[in-house]
């Protein structure tokens, strides 16, 4: 049907902003609507004005909704100017392939408006309708994207590809042939609508759950009905405020500094920054073996070279300055598996400094060890040379059924301060035979009987304790505590010894501490390994103590 063009001109505005949906809507990121008006013009005419509004904010986006009847030409009506608010509007989208136009345009407002009305003007006198809507939260200082379609026939439907994650996509139609009430598509919520006399639909709609997509994503505003009406349909991406430029500052930047050839190493590093900041090396070089991820920080692989590597990671995002973290120094040691877990990769406690891998055969190297040719502890038993024998991996010392047994103490990292770990295990021993890992007084003796016990078992062949020896006499001289563990296998038995106290591990996992002053030892100790005797007047099993290889770390 034709929409004939009247002589006079006859005004009806109607304020209908509200009707449809509650609004003001909030999206994400604090994008939200603040004003939404509408007017319907009833009768013919060159303009259609918005009802009076007043924004609450200064800084608002204000985009303008029109959608105008026409003649029965293609691209034959359109608006040729918007105005109000003493703003500069300008089209942004206008779709008008079908009869008629439905048309964006958006301006901004620097300050607040106060009963400010907008004005559109279009081609030749004819209906047409107008809805503004105001946005708090948006971005004012670049545009959104637009759509648009069109068709003689079928269910309105246009898509967009939005710019910026968060964003809201609205849209506005005309429907030339019939005035019929719009089936709005799932996910879709229709703003407002005019049925007019003279058989055309002016609508707009938008999302309902707005922002939940990622950036880029298309979306679609559509209706399911009707579908036999010729149609014009225009959209527009109004996009969240974007947040201020801010330059990289790392959050996480101190990886573990020990790797092993072989092990998966990962760590992640973080840096804040708008725009989001990617990561590179900016000095150095990575173990072999490890790659950094540019987007997600994250440094990882399996080192394939014993040696140290030492680097610098860089977050630039655009913004100066860019953020870059101190030397980082990550030392990759040999594979020693099955090694189960050490408090020295836990905790990061860097290179080996000192030790024994006990790769040799025959008796211990004498050049590191100390073999004790003496009583037994208490004068009970022997403690012999012959007890002790080393296969190529591991150091054995034999306790027989008469109290033959052995001890030997640490030539190397006598010292005052460090961290020890012993990878130790027992035969299914005998109650009287009590394996011990102790740290020792260099010079066999200390103003408060120092002792450290970092590993001992006792009669009690299910437990293993650890004792702080720290007076020579009274009832208070030790702290200590036990653990139920499975001596007859291999477990990691390790200690820190710092200004700040002693903390004792078992395969990685803290199970002592006594951070007392008055309990540390004032002199520097050494490690000894010791089988001792405790008989009991009943027959001794042979029992046996091995170990797989100590190591010292500062």
């Amino acid at each position: 049907m034709r929409r004939p063009i009247f002589p006079r001109l006859v005004l009806i505005a109607t304020v209908v902003g509200l009707s449809l949906v509650p609004l003001p809507a909030k999206a994400a990121g604090g994008l939200a609507t603040d004003k939404v008006v509408s007017t319907h013009q009833s009768s013919s005419s060159r303009i259609v004005v918005s009802p009076a509004f007043t924004t609450s904010q200064p800084n608002e986006l204000l985009v303008a909704f029109v959608t105008a009847d026409g003649p029965a030409a293609t691209g034959s009506q359109q608006f040729t100017s918007v105005t109000g608010g003493g703003l500069t509007w300008r089209l942004r989208k206008r779709t008008n392939v079908q009869f008629g136009t439905a048309e964006v345009w958006q301006a901004v407002s620097s300050g607040i408006l106060t009963n400010a009305r907008v004005t559109a003007t279009h081609k030749g006198s004819y209906r047409a309708s107008i809805t503004v809507a105001t946005f708090t939260g948006a971005d004012t200082a670049s545009d959104g994207a637009v759509g648009g379609a069109n068709g003689p026939t079928g269910a309105p439907t246009a898509s967009l590809t939005t710019t910026r994650t968060g964003s809201w996509v609205w849209g506005v139609g005309n429907d030339w042939s019939r005035a019929t009430p719009r089936t709005v598509g799932i996910g879709q919520t229709k703003v407002d609508e005019y049925l007019a006399s003279s058989g055309d639909t002016f609508w707009t709609q938008r999302q309902t759950v707005p922002g939940t997509a990622t950036a880029p994503s298309s979306v679609r505003i559509y209706d399911t009905a009707p579908t036999t009406d010729k149609w014009n349909l225009s959209l527009i991406e109004i996009r969240p405020a974007q947040a201020a430029q801010a330059a990289p500052a790392f959050t996480a930047s101190s990886p573990p500094t020990t790797a092993t050839v072989g092990t998966a190493y990962s760590y992640t590093f973080a840096a804040t920054g708008n725009p989001a900041p990617t990561f590179g090396v900016s000095s150095g070089a990575l173990p072999a073996g490890l790659s950094l991820n540019t987007t997600t920080g994250v440094l990882s692989g399996a080192p394939t070279t014993v040696g140290t590597a030492t680097f610098t990671v860089a977050a630039t995002n655009g913004v100066s300055p860019d953020a870059v973290t101190p030397s980082i120094t990550i030392t990759v040691n040999s594979a020693q598996s099955p090694d189960g877990t050490q408090a020295a990769v836990v905790f990061g406690w860097g290179p080996i400094v000192t030790g024994d891998e006990f790769s040799y055969t025959g008796a211990p190297n004498p050049l590191k060890w100390g073999v004790y040719n003496s009583p037994g502890h208490a004068g009970n038993g022997i403690r012999s040379p012959n007890a002790w024998s080393v296969d190529g991996s591991v150091v054995t010392v034999s306790g027989d059924s008469a109290g033959t047994t052995g001890g030997m103490s640490a030539k190397f990292a006598q010292q005052k301060y460090g961290r020890w770990e012993v990878r130790m295990r027992t035969s299914a021993r005998d109650p009287k035979y009590h394996p011990v890992l102790i740290l020792w007084p260099n010079n066999n003796t200390s103003p408060n009987c120092a002792e450290i016990d970092y590993a001992e078992g006792t009669s009690d062949t299910s437990r293993i304790k650890f004792f702080l020896h720290y007076a020579c006499s009274g009832s208070n001289f030790q702290t200590q505590t036990a653990q139920p563990i499975d001596t007859t296998q291999w477990h990691n038995y390790a200690v820190q010894w710092t200004p700040s106290g002693i903390t004792g591990y078992i395969d990685g996992v803290q199970w002592f501490t006594d951070t007392d002053p008055a309990h540390q030892p004032t002199v520097g100790m050494h490690q000894t390994i010791q089988l001792d005797w405790f008989p009991d007047g009943t027959a001794t099993l042979p029992s046996q103590m091995q170990v797989d290889w100590i190591r010292v770390y500062n």
